[in-house]
């Protein structure tokens, strides 16, 4: 027979189990749960054993030291009379650490969780139908009913409410004590009886480029198209010469590129909520704004000759442009940048739009210092004409400087915003 230590030794190694595979993201309840569950039916078999060896030994222990004073002892007496006896409930969130560690079998998991579901909908913080869906969901997945109650708790809900109330002072410093899943990720968007769905805030945009455009296919980098002004008519009087109508033929090349965007989110946020299928209209969306921002640069009589547009980047707005090399040093960039430049801080309250060029491209810097942009620092970027990381200077420009430039050029300013800031901080 096993004596107490060796008991011990074994339970000590189940823990240490239990433990590696709570902290093992490849480890699922699909694959594993068996295994945890006969792991934790175990450590309860041999923690039972060693409880009342336990307390056997602190009884001993307890009458060894007790027993020569008077005033541990005292005279009993039976009147017949019962104690009064109490049903006790017990709370769904209690000892929560072990449910973090995976100490709780999955039956125990579903069992907490459904009777938290049930206080809930007695305190009226979940109608019949919510109520009756999250039931659905714990009863078949025992990791909603971890979720359930590792974010169902009044101190949780509490945190969170605080953090909605004052997200930068009392309510993160609560929040940061109280909730356990990462803020950067949508961590405060999990309390289960929140509604997920995404309202999106947005300014929008009215896009109706794809309406007028047309789809296009071809074999190499750049697309090449033939455009024309038309044939020009005219009225002429009786028995007059008519001129040549012939059209002007000009020339369109496009180089493609293509949207992107990366959106990030865990296994819990996916399989908790509806996400993924709010995920094309959110993408949807995103790219309508960003064809809103891209300009084709024209010139009368030749047709398609450059772009210019607006991205954003982690600091704030990104101005980029592209003009084909037969138009270089005409003075035609700088004039199509200005004017996208003036028509987004018109359209914005951007305090900063960003900009750079490679160290060797002398022609784009001399631009951007025309329009009024001053060197912020250098980096390396990846120059997909070389093929190699190369030299890159960055560049801004402010609203103040903007404005500066634009009176150089006598282009319209607007009057300034008094209801807030976009973009890049100037600070």
């Amino acid at each position: 027979m096993a004596t107490l230590k060796e008991k011990q030794d074994e339970m000590a190694r189940i823990r240490a189990d239990l433990q590696r595979m709570e902290a093992d993201e490849s480890v699922t309840e699909e694959d594993s749960g068996d295994l945890r569950d006969t792991l934790l039916e175990r450590w309860e078999q041999l923690d039972a054993e060693c409880k009342p060896i336990i307390e056997r030994m602190e009884r001993v222990r307890g009458i060894t030291r007790t027993a020569g004073d008077p005033a541990n002892r005292e005279d009993g007496a039976d009147n017949g009379h019962r104690a009064p006896e109490f049903m006790q409930r017990l709370d769904p969130f209690d000892d929560l650490q072990a449910v973090r560690s995976g100490m709780v079998r999955r039956s125990d998991l579903v069992s907490r969780a459904l009777s938290a579901i049930e206080n809930d909908a007695r305190r009226h913080r979940l109608d019949d139908d919510r109520a009756e869906a999250a039931t659905q969901k714990i009863q078949w997945q025992p990791n909603i009913a971890r979720h359930a109650l590792l974010t169902g708790s009044d101190e949780y809900q509490e945190a969170f409410r605080a953090y909605l109330e004052d997200p930068l002072g009392d309510g993160l410093r609560m929040a940061q004590r109280a909730l356990s899943l990462a803020t950067g990720s949508a961590g405060f968007l999990l309390p289960y009886v929140l509604d997920p769905t995404i309202v999106l805030t947005s300014n929008g945009s009215t896009n109706p480029y794809r309406q007028l455009a047309s789809v296009k296919q071809t074999t190499s980098n750049a697309w090449q198209g033939v455009n024309s002004a038309g044939v020009t008519a005219s009225l002429l009087a009786e028995a007059a010469a008519a001129s040549d109508a012939s059209p002007t033929i000009g020339q369109i090349q496009i180089f493609p590129q293509k949207f992107a965007a990366w959106v990030f989110g865990s296994f819990e946020e996916l399989g908790d909520t509806n996400f993924a299928e709010q995920l094309p209209g959110l993408l949807a969306d995103a790219k309508d704004v960003v064809e809103e921002t891209q300009f084709a640069i024209e010139l009368l009589g030749v047709g398609y000759i450059g772009s210019v547009g607006f991205h954003d980047e982690v600091l704030g707005p990104v101005i980029g442009y592209w003009l084909g090399e037969p138009f270089w040093h005409r003075g035609l960039m700088t004039e199509a940048a200005g004017a996208a430049l003036d028509w987004y801080f018109w359209a914005s309250d951007a305090l900063l739009i960003g900009c750079g060029a490679f160290a060797f491209n002398k022609a784009s810097l001399a631009i951007q210092k025309k329009l009024g942009f001053t060197v912020t620092g250098y980096s390396t970027r990846h120059c997909l004409a070389r093929g190699e990381e190369v030299r890159h200077i960055d560049t801004e420009l402010s609203r103040n400087d903007w404005a500066e430039a634009a009176r150089a050029r006598q282009a319209p300013i607007p009057a300034p915003r008094v209801d807030g800031a976009t973009g890049r901080d100037s600070t």
